[in-house]
């Protein structure tokens, strides 16, 4: 014992992990570059607050990778997820208790707008060419009257 100190850099591989996913034509698909936030229960007051992850040398919000995966290594105590992506419902968990210091939720994304149309057509919810194009005729109208309204409004209209 000289007082010297030695730093030693490493990584560590959290397995297993939780991920994100939708579901299209009744199969889970992986959702990649979802905003996954983790929140935990403050015992002083009850209440749940973003979790400070950089004490870990951690992230949170989390980005999820290629493959909608993410994973935090936290101390015991009462967690909650938010799981957010553009074109996608934000979706939160039920609290839930961390004891392995793993938190290794799996998490379902519902689309919306634009997306919701697309998982429906590649899902098999639209199975004729009519429907299919009724429901872009519609999408077509829409736009062209949001386009309408906005040109009406920038030339002294509506």
């Amino acid at each position: 014992r000289d007082g010297t100190s030695e730093e030693i850099k490493t990584n560590i591989l959290v397995d297993p992990t939780g991920y994100v996913y939708t579901k299209r034509g009744g199969e889970e698909w992986r959702v990649p570059n979802v905003r996954v936030s983790l929140y935990v229960q403050d015992e002083s007051t009850k209440t749940f607050v973003l979790w400070n992850a950089v004490p870990y040398a951690q992230k949170n919000p989390y980005l999820t990778t290629g493959d909608g995966v993410f994973s935090f290594f936290v101390p015991p105590g009462s967690y909650y997820l938010t799981a957010s992506k553009a074109g996608y419902e934000e979706v939160g968990t039920e609290a839930f208790k961390v004891e392995t210091k793993l938190v290794t939720r799996v998490v379902e994304l519902k689309p919306i707008g634009f997306e919701a149309i697309v998982d429906s057509i590649r899902g098999g919810a639209i199975r004729d060419r009519d429907t299919l194009w009724r429901l872009l005729g519609l999408i077509v109208l829409v736009i062209v009257c949001g386009l309408v309204l906005r040109r009406s409004r920038y030339v002294g209209g509506i």
